[in-house]
């Protein structure tokens, strides 16, 4: 009975540890793919990279997390498109927020500007520098407002 246990005990261990997320953390752009790093040039041109953390699994990679050195934290998906925007008190670039969403925050919060975007092909969470949150689907259509 009790090699059960520790054979049971063992296999848990080892699969916990073959299944955890790896890291690695660089500087390189090239670490990146050509989509992101053209978005990247495209909206945060001449704000420096202070790091990219590379998410592996055990399929691959997972996803890509760039820091900038202005504070601004852009998220990609393995494919390279970008998957979350977000920065400390200044505005998200309005390039990369589509058309609805940008007039409906122009309209009804004309006093605020948008501090995070977060796309995940159903929708839009997007984050205004009032703390208010705002979910739209992937048309721009508002969905949900929270306080």
């Amino acid at each position: 009975m009790r090699k059960w246990i520790f054979f049971l005990l063992g296999m848990v261990l080892f699969v916990n540890v073959t299944s955890a997320d790896n890291k690695v953390y660089t500087t390189d752009l090239n670490s990146l793919p050509e989509n992101s790093r053209q978005f990247l040039t495209a909206h945060f041109n001449g704000i420096k990279v202070s790091h990219i953390s590379v998410e592996k699994n055990w399929y691959g990679i997972k996803d890509y997390d760039v820091i900038l050195t202005d504070g601004t934290e852009v998220e990609f998906r393995k494919n390279g498109e970008w998957k979350e925007v977000s920065r400390r008190n200044i505005a998200v670039p309005t390039a990369i927020i589509i058309t609805p969403i940008a007039e409906y925050v122009k309209a009804n919060f004309s006093e605020n500007y948008i501090v995070s975007i977060e796309y995940d092909n159903k929708k839009y969470e997007v984050k205004l520098n009032n703390g208010m949150e705002l979910d739209f689907d992937r048309n721009g259509r508002l969905q949900k407002v929270d306080y």
